[in-house]
């Protein structure tokens, strides 16, 4: 039994887990997503394949953008990919607006060919919060700060 164990230990690769995503504001004060500084220094540059954006309440997409298929780049946590960004060249679905108080998911499709364990993909969680809609990250476990649910969609942004 133990012999089995060593083997399959051994033999069957470990299975890249989720590394943490980062989420902040850009220069327009809009949600932008890039990789966590502390996992690119771990795992090394990652190669950016896709984005979603999910709504939580519902776990709809709201966002997905994906390169063309063989197509990638570096992606640095010195880079951060806007929401709804509009790069002509790349394919990617209508953007949603986001609502303030709601809880969104950001998932970034990677690929490391340099570290085949490497995560393959970053995730974080985050909301938009208050008049100003500052863009905030959470915790996996947590909503977004109470008393801010706007569900009406006064003070959306896209």
């Amino acid at each position: 039994m133990r012999l089995a164990a060593f083997l399959i230990g051994v033999l069957v690769p470990a299975v890249a887990v989720p590394a943490p995503a980062t989420v902040r504001a850009d220069s327009n004060g809009r949600p932008c997503f890039t990789v966590d500084a502390a996992a690119e220094r771990l795992d090394g540059t990652a190669q950016f394949r896709a984005l979603t954006v999910t709504d939580m309440a519902g776990a709809n997409p709201v966002w997905h953008m994906a390169l063309p298929s063989g197509r990638s780049f570096a992606l640095t946590h010195t880079i951060c990919i806007p929401y709804a960004g509009r790069v002509t060249a790349l394919p990617q679905t209508p953007a949603a607006v986001l609502v303030p108080g709601r809880v969104y998911r950001v998932m970034l499709a990677v690929r490391n060919w340099e570290r085949p364990r490497a995560p393959r993909a970053y995730i974080a969680h985050f909301c938009l919060i208050g008049p100003g809609q500052a863009v905030r990250q959470l915790d996996a476990r947590a909503g977004c700060p109470a008393g801010l649910d706007n569900s009406e969609g006064r003070g959306a942004i896209r």
